[in-house]
């Protein structure tokens, strides 16, 4: 950031930033114009670009309930992460919405990796063996939440359906091929250069709040 400021950019578009809201503001307001993505700009003065988390854990859990599960878990990202918080919002309005009680249980949070993911699926399941479909945070924690179920002898998705996050490459190399919500990540690097460019063109301009939903790629992972 220092370098950034040294070189005197004209603007900078700042990448889920975790940030305190105090320390964010003081570093925005050294740059001339800045935009947020992936985090709320809290009357920040700058634009910013999130996607609807809230909306993401709904329909994943919306498409699992349609499925005809109602034992559903969560592995969830980060407490701190501003995304892990909307999606674990979306499940719980979604199983409410249900009127499916909401088990403390069969939450859990971890690091968004492949081997975090394992541990942390394979104890869920291990304690929980009611539990016949998973939400993860991101695609990574939904592979490893795959290889979990190999090592527990559980066939996905005869015994358990996953969901994940993102639609990364690996997503369709992966045995059986992952059912998960699509980013619309071009969309984002797209809008975000504009709304800058914009700013930078007119200080004047009314810094802009936009909210983009992923997608549902159905694939294997869910009968």
């Amino acid at each position: 950031m220092q370098s950034l400021e040294d070189n005197h950019v004209d603007g900078l578009i700042l990448c889920s930033s975790r940030l305190d809201d105090e320390t964010l503001f003081d570093v925005l307001a050294r740059f001339p114009t800045a935009v947020l993505v992936f985090r709320e700009r809290n009357d920040a003065g700058v634009g910013a670009i999130t996607l609807e988390d809230v909306f993401s854990g709904q329909v994943a859990i919306g498409h699992l309930l349609k499925s005809g599960h109602r034992h559903i878990g969560l592995i969830s990202g980060p407490p701190i992460s501003l995304s892990a918080f909307g999606k674990l919002m979306g499940y719980q309005n979604a199983l409410q919405s249900a009127d499916i009680p909401i088990n403390e249980k069969w939450i859990r949070h971890c690091h968004p990796a492949v081997e975090v993911g394992q541990e942390t699926a394979c104890d869920l399941l291990k304690n929980n063996p009611e539990v016949t479909a998973l939400f993860c945070h991101n695609d990574l924690i939904a592979v490893g939440a795959m290889q979990a179920c190999a090592e527990l002898g559980l066939l996905v998705p005869d015994n358990i359906a996953i969901i994940g996050y993102d639609d990364i490459r690996l997503a369709t190399l992966v045995t059986p091929s992952l059912t998960t919500l699509r980013s619309p990540i071009a969309e984002i690097g797209t809008q975000a250069m504009q709304m800058l460019l914009e700013q930078i063109a007119d200080i004047s301009v009314e810094p802009k709040e936009i909210h983009l939903q992923p997608k549902l790629i159905v694939r294997e992972s869910v009968p």
